[in-house]
């Protein structure tokens, strides 16, 4: 079974969930939202993302993953 999954970047994930673009890089530098860091940038995968949303914006400790 493949586990692949979108990666999404700030502006997409603001888009998704209706908040700004520096919202989203806030809430991931707090560590409250699920991303990744790809050299200097920051990526959302959307897997991660549905089920941060699905555990109502809870379940992980630090916003940075670590890789796998």
């Amino acid at each position: 079974m493949s586990n692949h999954s979108n990666i999404l970047t700030a502006d997409e994930v603001a888009a998704r969930l209706r908040i700004s673009t520096q919202r989203a890089y806030e809430l991931a530098r707090l560590g409250l939202l699920p991303c990744i860091r790809i050299g200097r940038q920051v990526r959302f995968l959307e897997s991660a993302l549905d089920e941060w949303i699905a555990n109502g914006g809870q379940g992980y400790d630090h916003g940075l993953m670590k890789a796998a």
